[in-house]
């Protein structure tokens, strides 16, 4: 009766550890997974970046230069859609 008490523990210890292992494997696996996709939004984000700091930089120097006014009227018109008051705007209506 020792000899199958000593059987059935091992066994236990044997299940537990191959569950363990596969756990750990599994685990890896989704590390790794995740790992790769953190790894795609940095490089995403660095180029972001990067461009963004070019727009930036252009931005200063078009406010360093004497093309301070050329900026202005550059912004208002891209980002408030403003126009001369003599000036006729057409939409392409086409797509």
């Amino acid at each position: 009766m020792n000899k199958k008490n000593g059987r059935k523990v091992s066994i236990i210890v044997i299940l537990a550890i191959v569950a363990l292992v596969g756990y750990l494997i599994i685990d890896s696996i989704k590390l790794g997974m995740n790992n790769s996709d953190l790894s795609d939004q940095y490089n995403n984000l660095s180029e972001a970046e990067s461009i963004q700091n070019e727009k930036n930089s252009e931005k200063e120097n078009m406010l360093l230069d004497e093309n301070e006014s050329k900026y202005l009227e550059d912004l208002a018109r891209e980002e408030y859609d403003y126009i001369y008051s003599d000036e006729r705007v057409y939409a392409d209506t086409a797509n």
